[in-house]
């Protein structure tokens, strides 16, 4: 097993453990597992359908696109995870815009704090990683750039639960 994969797979286990303390900490009843309504479970059941078949769409594009002339393995670890990042984008924000998301159980202000942390974590690893020459690597995208993908993503719930806000805001 190489550093790269070794470095991956600790990063992952690492970042499983600290979502699972966050959630207990990010809940009010201080329990991992965010409770829902059955409306939201409904809801949360049509955004993971949604996500599934925007990540087929996405590796059905990849597919495609290996067939061209681009070289698909300039794109590393990322070629991978560009159709997971798809279809998560598409999973979160539908169930933010259709009250799925948000549990009944969620302390938004400590959840809104959590995530603009990971978010300029994730986006500062990848700075970092610019600043330092690792995001490309003999014209290979390399692991720091799934840092910024996370990052924006992080971004992305951000933005969409700030705006699903003033939504509601505004109705009320």
């Amino acid at each position: 097993m190489t550093g790269t994969a070794t470095g991956l797979i600790t990063g992952i286990a690492v970042g499983l453990i600290v979502v699972f303390f966050a959630l207990r900490k990010l809940n009010y009843d201080g329990k991992a597992k965010t409770k829902y309504d059955e409306r939201q479970k409904a809801v949360r059941g049509m955004a993971y359908t949604y996500g599934f078949w925007t990540m087929l769409a996405a590796n059905a594009i990849m597919l495609v696109i290996s067939t061209t002339s681009f070289d698909v393995a300039k794109l590393g670890p990322c070629l991978y995870f560009l159709p997971i990042f798809a279809g998560i984008v598409v999973q979160v924000s539908y169930s933010i815009f259709n009250d799925g998301y948000v549990g009944l159980n969620t302390n938004m202000k400590k959840y809104t704090i959590f995530m603009i942390i990971v978010t300029v974590f994730n986006i500062g690893v990848s700075l970092i990683a610019v600043k330092n020459g690792q995001l490309l690597s003999d014209g290979r995208l390399r692991g720091p750039f799934l840092n910024l993908l996370c990052g924006i993503l992080f971004l992305v719930v951000a933005v969409d639960l700030l705006i699903k806000q003033a939504i509601d805001r505004r109705e009320a």
